[in-house]
Parts: C-alpha cells; sequence; structure tokens
C-alpha cells in the first residue's frame, strides 16, 4: 500500500494510525511525505485546521501556509519499483488533475485499475480546471465512470466517480458516456449507474 501526504499534522496522525497495525497481519505501507503532482517541485501547502482539508489549490479553513515537497509520481512509484497500480483512492482537495497527470504512464500500465476519485467544484477552479476537465482525462486512460455519488453540506457540494479499465460486458452504453435509456434500461443492471447518480455526475460536469 502507498500513501503520500503533504500536511505535517495528518502525517503525525497517520503515523499513529500505523504504529497500531499488526506486521504479521497487515500489508506493509510506504508513505511519501510529500504531495503528488505533475512535476517535481515545492510548493505552498495551505494547512488546514480541518485535518484532511489541506490543499495546495485552495485555502479551506487555513490554519497557516508551508512549504511542502511535491513528487511525479510516475518517478516516485519507479523508484519503488511499482509498474502498476490495482486500486487508487484519491483525495487531494483539488489537486486532482495534477496527481493523475503524474500517474500518466503508471494508469496505463494497470490493466485491473479502479479508482475513486473525489471531485469538489470550488477547489478544482482554485487550482484552475474542473470537474469536467479531471473525468475527460479519466476517459482519456481508457477508463470507463461507473458511477458517481453526490455529497452536500451546508457550505459546500462535492461528488466522487469511480472509474475502472475493464470493459463492460454489454452492448449498452451504461458505463461510458451514460444515457437515460441506458440508466432505465442496461441489460446488465449490476453494472449501470443509478438515475441519481446520472442526474449528479450530469449537473456537476455541466
Amino acid at each position: 500500500m502507498l500513501s503520500a501526504e503533504p500536511d505535517p499534522a495528518a502525517l503525525g496522525q497517520g503515523r499513529k494510525n500505523l504504529s497500531l497495525v499488526d506486521p504479521r497481519l497487515d500489508a506493509p505501507v510506504k508513505i511519501l511525505e510529500g504531495g503528488l503532482s505533475d512535476v517535481d517541485d515545492t510548493l505552498e501547502l495551505h494547512q488546514s485546521a480541518v485535518l484532511g482539508h489541506s490543499s495546495f489549490a485552495s485555502p479551506h479553513h487555513e490554519l497557516l501556509v508551508t512549504q511542502a515537497t511535491l513528487r511525479r509520481g510516475n518517478a516516485w512509484l519507479t523508484e519503488l519499483g511499482v509498474d502498476h497500480i490495482d486500486v487508487m483512492v484519491l483525495n487531494v482537495e483539488g489537486w486532482e488533475l495534477r496527481v493523475l497527470r503524474g500517474l500518466e504512464h503508471t494508469l496505463r500500465r494497470s490493466p485491473r485499475l479502479a479508482a475513486i476519485v473525489e471531485l469538489s467544484r470550488w477547489a478544482l477552479a482554485d487550482a484552475r480546471t474542473s470537474p469536467a476537465a479531471v473525468v475527460d482525462f479519466i476517459r482519456n486512460q481508457g477508463m470507463q465512470i461507473r458511477w458517481a455519488a453526490l455529497h452536500t453540506s451546508k457550505m459546500r457540494t462535492t461528488f466522487s466517480v469511480l472509474a475502472r479499465r475493464r470493459e463492460c460486458e454489454t452492448s449498452e452504453p451504461c458505463c461510458s458516456g451514460c444515457t437515460a435509456r441506458a440508466v432505465a434500461g442496461c441489460r446488465r443492471p449490476d453494472r449501470a449507474v443509478t438515475r441519481e447518480a446520472f442526474w449528479a455526475a450530469r449537473g456537476a460536469l455541466n
């Protein structure tokens, strides 16, 4: 298991959690003390008072601004001897497209990849990109959006998407380029997105 964390507070909490694992039973975890991106660099990090909300793109409950290391994902994985990944969870407060670009070669070498990616319109806007740009990049890697889940609060609206490499086993367009017909009548219900997910994704991409 691999993880990247540029926020010192979150990194410290993560190391406390890892100290509780049983190495005989649990998978080893390799942590990058920095953020993933499409360049090797240092950049201002907006450290948040809310654990997990620090961002290279967006000040959110900002506590202070520090400098953090950025690593290009492909280069870091090559150093570790990792040539593909099977599962990816990406929630980096607006920096998603930069991380994906830095992992492009690895993504193309990962035929079984399943990825859950959070897309926050306001955070992505602060990074000068958009949910549509991230989804376009994912699709250009030969992946399909399988579902989208909308998350709302009093302050923010975000949604998450699940993308998978494997092709759908039906001629219905229930995974990529979703249509109302696909949502309503896919012959593979386990592969079809729900009506709520369809409209959430469509609204977020407009």
